[in-house]
């Protein structure tokens, strides 16, 4: 499958600093990172890591959970060059995941990405970024089909620009392979949920002082899908806008803080049975390096999604997220999250939460060997009885860079 990205405005953006690039987890180590392969006017940073995992609910379900070991290979590739002045980054990568018992649930996921920012000035540039992969929907996702027999696969085409002084553009292609009811046999037909997404923002951000910035930015969304979904034939085509005031202080490499709240709407009037999506639109970031040693993360936000769910136009997903990362040593980092997602849908009474906690360890043996080993724990309590579920899933993925 082929799929083309159409033209984005041209952007300008200041680089991004302070706070949010010097947390715990991704500040520079010399000693232990990967120094890379010089290639040219290239630093080429290859790498393949290799999961195994113990998930107790692979198919998500309420009850009866079937347990299985997990095995994964994610081999990937990053170059950037190592000019004065401009960039251009290229990334590419594979995962493929195996299940011990339950081979219908292997899966191959990939990405290629290819970005560069053309320098115009000491504070000004210019940035494009084109990325393209293929994904799987997660089991328990009530967008794919229950029985199917295999994850339903989607691949996204996506170019981006962004403009801080003033404009951004995005343009993301969708496109959703069809799978097998395991029950019956029958083929479930996921093409009826391909689309494009366009987004263009313009934003209006002035300095409050120094180390803070208040902005205005208003976004107009436009959804289109290929084909009528479904046998009640659905015309899912909508637009959209969102307005918000934001607010961002950054002090130093201490503490960066972004927020911003405003409304957002999603008309689908192609569709008189679908009811439009509209409310309280709101985000925010925190970066807080408490000490040297530990960072606390933070995240709020609220979107508009699509649903494919008969009689249901879309779903409003409130979310917030909180974490903790710790240095142990220069070469040992330990971390923990916490996330609670609500999911409101438009046009049924369906409503989900979602909480998920996650605890790892990170051990950097040497610049070439790396370990994660963790657990992550999932709930969802639906007001759809059918469609709870709890899972438990512990991993120990290793690392081999160059």
């Amino acid at each position: 499958l082929i799929l083309a990205a159409l033209p984005a405005p041209v952007a300008m953006a200041q680089e991004d600093g302070g706070a949010s690039q010097m947390t715990v987890a991704n500040r520079p180590r010399p000693d232990w990172d990967a120094a890379g392969i010089g290639v040219g006017g290239f630093l080429v940073f290859p790498s393949v890591e290799l999961g195994l995992a113990n998930d107790d609910n692979i198919y998500r379900l309420r009850e009866a959970p079937t347990r299985d070991i997990v095995r994964a290979a994610r081999p990937r590739i990053f170059g950037v060059s190592r000019w004065s002045r401009h960039e251009i980054e290229l990334d590419a990568g594979l995962e493929a995941s195996s299940f011990e018992e339950a081979d219908d649930e292997d899966v191959r996921n990939w990405f290629l990405g290819a970005g560069g920012r053309f320098d115009i000035g000491r504070d000004t540039w210019v940035r494009a970024q084109v990325n393209m992969r293929e994904l799987h929907e997660e089991r328990g996702d009530p967008e794919s089909p229950a029985t199917a027999l295999r994850p339903v696969s989607r691949r996204m085409s996506r170019r981006m620009n962004r403009l801080t002084v003033g404009l951004e553009g995005s343009y993301t292609d969708v496109a959703f392979d069809d799978t097998v009811d395991s029950v019956t046999g029958r083929p479930l037909i996921q093409n009826d949920r391909d689309r494009a997404e366009r987004e263009v923002s313009a934003r209006l951000g002035w300095k409050v002082a120094s180390a803070s910035e208040m902005y205005l930015r208003a976004t107009r969304y436009s959804r289109r899908y290929d084909r009528p979904q479904g046998e009640d034939r659905y015309l899912r085509d909508s637009d959209g806008t969102e307005a918000v005031l934001g607010s961002r202080l950054e002090l130093g490499a201490v503490l960066a803080v972004e927020v911003f709240a405003g409304y957002r709407s999603q008309s689908y009037d192609r569709d008189e049975r679908l009811p439009d999506v509209d409310g309280l639109g709101y985000g925010g970031v925190l970066t807080w390096n408490v000490t040297p040693l530990t960072t606390v993360r933070g995240t709020v936000s609220r979107t508009v999604n699509e649903s494919a769910l008969r009689q249901a136009s879309g779903y409003l997903s409130s979310s917030w997220e909180i974490g903790l990362d710790h240095e142990l040593r220069r070469n040992v980092l330990i971390g923990a999250d916490v996330s609670v997602t609500t999911n409101s849908y438009e046009g049924i009474e369906r409503e989900d939460d979602i909480v998920t906690s996650t605890i790892r360890v990170t051990w950097k043996f040497n610049r070439t060997v790396s370990a994660d080993f963790g657990y992550r724990g999932q709930r969802r309590d639906s007001t759809v009885r059918r469609d709870d579920y709890a899972k438990n899933y512990v991993f120990l993925d290793v690392r081999l860079s160059l």
